[in-house]
């Protein structure tokens, strides 16, 4: 087996596991235990009593996913839980046994679903097919209006998923490469041909040998790993409840199981064939045509090479955004360790009639956890005094948070600004414009209309404020902005419209201080809330738990895109390494006659890697983004100097074969 052949198969397998393990990464929070079919509802009058008559009705059970991180044991360590909850059941239920995953990021754990008089969110129906069939039926006839068209969890859905995604492409092209080299390494080995021809061997007994040898190899390389990955899954199956990540993970395994097997395969056959034709009315097993047939096989490498850069390129943009975006969480979550222990709520979407209709509800829920000193509001909002936001932001504080970082609190009609020392001159303007905010906010709901605005020096907070606080924010999480960039307001409790709460605890910059998390549903389903949220993060207590899950998640993305490029850059080894050796005989003769080694053995692979550099460069054209223009001239060299290694290489090595004959 030769380098180039190894190569190819290791790319193969690479992206294979790839592909397998990281493409359901995408659907994990989507789709809970069982689950075979999921719906929207959005909209209100949906009363859980009539979801729970028609689960009795069809035989089924109606869920919903709630994600929670805690922090356990002595060292605080993080503990993430999937809840499953299941209409129909008290919270305290025990309903079945939890699941420790392996292939998931936390353990599930079944629980009654806190669902009031407003069955909110997403909600997942788990039984059999026909069973969910008709009870969406029945779902869509009552409530079509409310119900956003939702995908049932049938076979083709993780390949579907695998053909959108860059690592997917990837593994295609990578498929292709593995053909075109199993073809190249038929052609290049007619020994066997001639001598299975001279002992009297069909060609069909021929193409059954190759077959064999094939099977071998894809089963030595691909599929006897895939079968190992398969029973580890198997393995975490438990009481007959198969994970959705699971069912995902096996479909893509058969997918890639049978992807490998068929590209060997066609990659014989092309070779096969090719010689079968080439050696009509020829000596058995004669050559004439095998430099054409193998520059012609060498162009395809190449093409596949560019394809593989083109893919890169292409899907590059969206990889690095998700690393930002990874990136921009960990901070946020490192951020909160500076806050109090309190809980994050993540609120799930719905339509704007839905929230006004939870409106009252929402500020009685705020206004009791202010009263209680149990929220704390530290929400870092850009200037919206300029066209393009470029005034410094607002870093509002309420009562709590001004008391956890040291701060003084203000009375209910009073506001404290703290401003850089040198903008002291325009304390008027800013008064004027916290004044205008407090009446606006009045009229949405708001508590303080005309406030008293004290102003204070901003240096006075260095010492108490960390200058990692605003990252808190959902709009300042992705940028250098800091403390001292702030202007620092502190608000007294009801400042803000119910809206504007609802705003600041969807984007972690509301928490709410309680001992437990059972506590803290308990208060929201006293509020009928409880179906409003779809996930509880522990935060703030130099222990917030979303640091570990922010971080995996962040290499998970770096996996992709380093997944993908390397595929580009071996490829293009591949191809650069695979045309040098089809003109051996080219640069042999070009020695004899003066030392030259002919053209197109430097000219084509000089203009593949020019190519490539210009799809890099027209991708970082597309996308003026710096970090993906620096992850594609990251790619540029990686690409140039793998072409320049197998280049020496490939042609290093003829040449000590040419000096030893």
């Amino acid at each position: 087996m030769t380098l180039i052949t190894r190569a190819t198969w290791a790319l193969l397998l690479t992206l294979t596991f790839a592909t397998v393990l990281l493409v359901p990464r995408q659907v994990e929070y989507t789709f809970p235990a069982e689950s075979t079919c999921q719906f929207i509802i959005t909209e209100t009058g949906v009363s859980p009593s009539e979801l729970l008559e028609l689960s009795e009705q069809h035989d089924v059970e109606f869920v919903q996913l709630l994600m929670t991180t805690d922090t356990m044991g002595l060292n605080s360590e993080p503990l993430a839980t999937n809840v499953i909850e299941i209409l129909g059941h008290d919270p305290d239920d025990y309903i079945r046994p939890p699941l420790t995953p392996m292939f998931a990021e936390a353990p599930i754990v079944y629980a009654g679903s806190h669902a009031q008089d407003s069955a909110l969110g997403a909600w997942h129906v788990i039984g059999r097919e026909a069973n969910v069939y008709h009870a969406l039926d029945a779902v869509q006839a009552q409530w079509s209006h409310a119900i956003q068209s939702s995908r049932v969890l049938v076979p083709g859905t993780a390949t579907e998923m695998m053909l959108h995604a860059p690592l997917g492409r990837a593994l295609l092209l990578a498929l292709a490469t593995h053909a075109v080299v199993t073809a190249s390494a038929v052609l290049t080995r007619p020994a066997p041909w001639r001598s299975s021809l001279l002992s009297g061997r069909s060609r069909a007994r021929l193409l059954i040998h190759l077959m064999r040898l094939g099977l071998v190899s894809v089963s030595t390389w691909v599929l006897i790993p895939l079968g190992a990955l398969g029973l580890a899954i198997v393995y975490d199956v438990y009481a007959n409840a198969l994970l959705s990540v699971h069912r995902l993970m096996t479909e893509l395994i058969v997918v890639a199981a049978l992807a490998a097997l068929s590209a060997t395969a066609v990659g014989i056959t092309i070779g096969w064939g090719v010689l079968a034709r080439t050696s009509r009315g020829r000596g058995a097993g004669s050559s004439a045509l095998a430099p054409r047939v193998r520059t012609v096989l060498g162009a395809l490498l190449c093409v596949v090479a560019v394809s593989m850069t083109w893919s890169f390129a292409s899907s590059s943009s969206t990889a690095v955004t998700g690393i930002l975006q990874d990136q921009s969480l960990r901070r946020q979550a490192q951020a909160q360790n500076s806050l109090p222990a309190a809980y994050s709520l993540s609120i799930r979407t719905a339509s704007e009639p839905t929230y006004d209709s939870l409106m009252p509800r929402i500020g009685a829920f705020v206004n009791d956890l202010e009263t209680s000193g149990s929220l704390v509001l530290a929400w870092a909002i850009p200037d919206g005094t300029t066209p393009d936001a470029s005034g410094p932001p607002t870093l509002y504080l309420n009562n709590a948070a001004a008391t956890h970082y040291g701060l003084g609190t203000v009375s209910p009609t009073e506001m404290a600004l703290y401003r850089p020392r040198q903008d002291a001159d325009d304390d008027a303007n800013l008064s004027s414009q916290l004044s205008r905010n407090a009446a606006f906010e009045a009229q949405l709901g708001g508590s303080v209309a005309t406030p008293t605005v004290s102003i204070h020096d901003l240096e006075q907070t260095t010492a108490h404020l960390p200058q990692s606080l605003p990252e808190i924010s959902f709009f300042l999480g992705a940028t250098a902005t800091t403390t001292s960039d702030c202007l620092i307001v502190v608000v007294p409790d009801g400042y803000f419209a119910p809206t504007n709460y609802l705003s600041a605890l969807s984007q972690g910059a509301a928490l709410v201080t309680a001992d437990t998390q059972e506590e803290l549903l308990n208060d929201l389903s006293a509020h009928r809330l409880a179906g409003l949220v779809a996930r509880v993060d522990a935060v703030g207590g130099g222990h917030t738990a979303t640091i570990g899950l922010s971080t995996h998640r962040f290499v998970l993305d770096v996996l992709v895109l380093a997944a993908s490029g390397a595929a580009a850059v071996v490829s293009t080894s591949v191809a650069t390494r695979s045309w040098v050796q089809v003109h051996r005989r080219q640069q042999q003769i070009g020695r004899l006659f003066g030392g030259r080694t002919g053209l197109m053995v430097r000219l084509v692979p000089l203009v593949l890697v020019l190519i490539e550099l210009v799809v890099l460069a027209l991708h970082s054209l597309l996308t003026p983004d710096a970090p993906v223009a620096i992850t594609h001239a990251v790619c540029a060299t990686a690409l140039t100097a793998a072409a320049v290694i197998a280049y020496r290489q490939a042609t290093g090595h003829h040449l000590t074969r040419t000096r030893h004959d």
